[in-house]
């Protein structure tokens, strides 16, 4: 459900208003494990992304259909299934505490490392946002960024994490899936914009959800113009970014992360991101 702001005290509304703090994503992007080369494998997809987006609830993250062409209730006929996706490369992010390594491109006001073998970005600025991204592009203007959450029993209510998808690395930062623990956000960054992001169309500037579970699968998907965000395969946002916005040609894929913790009632800092998987058609 839409989530206006408005308690006098909340410092992320307030530094909205101010354009000085913005609600970010996580910058671990879906890379190979040091040494190792991109690969490609059969992956199930997710459910119809015509589906409505639907409250915070939280399920197992469904098949493909057994057969490629699908019936369709509303409309009485029948229509292709989506193209089952290959994931393009992958990082779990089992290393040691360091840099990413060079299948890294990183951006913004901090460098993402790996610290305890997950994705981390704490210590980083509130703004610039921090970014990385997989070095490689992607084949496909349908895009997919899939992470797991490891909240380390942090609670954030400003440092937010995420998936990014369809970025250009120095041009732009694509449009991003941002959370923390009792918000979430699909935007892309717009300088035009009172607190310097624009939503995509059909969302809110944020929303409220609860906690997402410890463990949880949170993806982004970019199909067209439409960008559905899902939580363990349940559509949680899903708005329209048109190609003037965000070129549907921009072809790299990763996360973001910002952390507030160290701003006057930032909070406690971002959570981490672990085993990251890009993939597409």
């Amino acid at each position: 459900m839409p989530c206006v702001l408005t308690e006098p005290n909340d410092r992320l509304g307030a530094s909205v208003r101010r354009g000085a703090v913005r609600l970010g994503i996580v910058c671990g992007s879906l890379a190979l494990a040091t040494g190792l080369s991109p690969f490609a494998s059969a992956d199930p997809g997710t459910a119809d992304e015509q589906v409505r987006a639907s409250a915070p609830e939280f399920a197992p993250i469904p098949g493909t259909a057994g057969s490629p062409l699908v019936a369709t209730a509303d409309e009485g006929g029948i229509r292709r299934a989506p193209a089952p996706l290959v994931v393009r490369a992958a990082d779990d992010f089992d290393r040691p505490d360091g840099p990413l390594g060079p299948n890294w491109i990183t951006r913004g006001g901090g460098t993402l490392r790996i610290t305890n073998g997950h994705l981390d970005g704490r210590g980083t600025p509130s703004t610039p946002l921090s970014l990385a991204f997989w070095s490689e592009p992607m084949p496909s203007e349908t895009q997919v960024m899939r992470c797991v959450v490891r909240w380390n029993g942090h609670d954030p209510e400003h440092s937010s994490i995420g998936p990014v998808v369809r970025a250009n690395p120095g041009v732009d930062t694509g449009v991003q899936f941002a959370f923390t623990e009792s918000m979430m956000a699909l935007y892309y960054e717009d300088p035009s914009s009172p607190n310097g992001f624009a939503p995509a169309a059909g969302t809110p500037q944020y929303a409220s959800t609860s906690k997402f579970p410890e463990g949880a699968v949170v993806e982004l998907r970019a199909d067209g113009n439409r960008y559905t965000a899902r939580v363990n395969g349940r559509i949680v946002l899903q708005g329209t970014v048109e190609a003037d916005e965000i070129p549907f040609t921009n072809r790299y894929v990763g996360t973001v992360i910002q952390d507030d913790s160290r701003e006057r009632g930032g909070g406690q800092p971002p959570a981490q991101l672990d085993d990251c998987r890009a993939l597409t058609p």
